[in-house]
């Protein structure tokens, strides 16, 4: 099953990710299942969330073609070198947050509001956490997965050792969700480090059993 990844994070502080960590075995077992395998290059220097995006993006793009269509595509792979690419990504997320920061993601719970609840206790306010998550090498959270996310209209499936398969993007808070959004999957452990996560050479499609028909989104009152 799968479980809105913003519900989750609404209920505990973001923790600073930290050196050394590695893919933890259960993890790893999981992605196997699945024929998907973490990629080991995702940089360990704070970009690991954009980095491990961008990875699983690029992996999808031979099952999901409609991906290379995208004009966020087009400028991101115009752009060298990585850095480059890990910059506009990080950019085009917090434009896409601050415009949207009205809007309704369900019930009593905006953008604005869902970022306001959920960041970290170094950070005092909407504007910011804009700021600090523009700053290179900053570890970006669930919002701007989200963003990103919505922009390359995908699904973001975030596996985690022991827990459900939690999801943001574009069928976050839709009561009909499209069953043909493309599902871009990352690793994560222990809030502290991100993997881009690639099908393995023998699949090309994986078997992770995802339904949105039976989720429900809870009303989350702030005070």
């Amino acid at each position: 099953m799968s479980v809105p990844l913003l519900c989750r994070y609404v209920n505990r502080r973001i923790q600073r990710p930290g050196d050394g960590m590695t893919c933890p075995a259960m993890l790893v077992q999981e992605l196997a299942v699945n024929h998907m395998e973490v990629d080991a290059t995702t940089v360990t220097d704070g970009q690991c969330g954009l980095h491990g995006f961008f990875i699983s993006l690029y992996d999808a793009r031979h099952r999901w073609p409609t991906l290379t269509h995208l004009c966020a595509w087009k400028s991101v792979m115009t752009l060298r070198p990585l850095q480059a690419k890990l910059s506009y990504l990080r950019d085009i997320a917090v434009r896409w947050l601050q415009k949207h920061s009205n809007e309704q993601l369900w019930d009593y719970m905006t953008v604005r509001n869902f970022v306001i609840s959920s960041m970290s206790d170094d950070i005092h306010s909407f504007g910011d956490y804009l700021e600090k998550m523009s700053r290179q090498h900053f570890w970006i959270d669930a919002s701007v997965l989200h963003a990103l996310g919505t922009i390359f209209k995908v699904d973001v499936m975030l596996f985690q050792a022991g827990s459900d398969v939690a999801f943001v993007g574009e069928n976050l808070g839709q009561h009909e969700p499209a069953s043909c959004v493309p599902m871009i999957p990352l690793a994560l452990a222990n809030d502290r480090h991100y993997w881009g996560v690639v099908m393995t050479h023998s699949h090309s499609v994986p078997d992770v059993a995802v339904s949105y028909t039976h989720l429900t989104l809870p009303t989350i009152l702030l005070v």
